[in-house]
């Protein structure tokens, strides 16, 4: 019981770090390397640089508030775009309107947690964890693709664009992904609660 608590403890831990903060660490990194400041390199469990870190943790929150605050609804009505437009065969019988089915989404992801079945219970840690991934696959290519934008001057903004825009183009083929995996389950919610 007690390794299974730390277990959800440090998976909960990991969660939030790469939800929250990895992204303003990318951003403190990214800067630094297209600025060519040393500071970032200079960290060592003696040297801890505590400026960098708060700044890091705020460009983090800040990044994930403006993602989660309208960016995140934009990716997600790209994939059910992509979704409807290809017909899928999970998508909600009758239903035209994306941002309804959108909005049914939202609310299934949101009541997933709280449902008593163990199997929708398990395979809701299996997709948060997705979706942290996903937030994180976002939130960094944001630093890789706009700073070079501001840096452009520098040698190596080429190489980071790039690595932006891959990081970005793996954040879309996850998001369809999921969201094809979530129109499924919904689906399937629905059928049993019909019957």
């Amino acid at each position: 019981m007690t390794e299974e608590l730390n277990e959800r403890n440090l998976i909960g831990f990991l969660k939030t770090l790469i939800r929250y903060f990895a992204s303003g660490f990318i951003f403190i990194i990214v800067y630094e390397y297209l600025h060519g400041g040393t500071k970032i390199w200079e960290f060592t469990a003696d040297n801890v640089n505590w400026s960098i870190v708060v700044m890091a943790t705020i460009s983090g929150l800040l990044i994930y508030a403006i993602h989660q605050s309208f960016l995140d609804d934009i990716f997600y009505f790209i994939s059910l775009l992509y979704l409807r437009t290809f017909r899928i065969k999970y998508w909600p019988e009758k239903e035209k309107n994306i941002r309804k089915v959108m909005f049914l989404l939202s609310t299934y992801r949101y009541s997933r947690p709280g449902k008593t079945n163990e199997e929708i219970k398990s395979t809701h840690e299996r997709l948060d964890w997705l979706l942290t991934i996903l937030t994180f696959l976002y939130t960094t290519s944001y630093s890789l693709i706009i700073l070079p934008l501001v840096f452009s001057e520098n040698a190596n903004t080429r190489n980071v664009l790039l690595a932006g825009i891959f990081i970005l183009t793996c954040g879309i083929f996850l998001d369809v992904k999921l969201t094809r995996r979530e129109l499924f389950m919904l689906q399937q919610e629905t059928t049993a609660n019909s019957q």
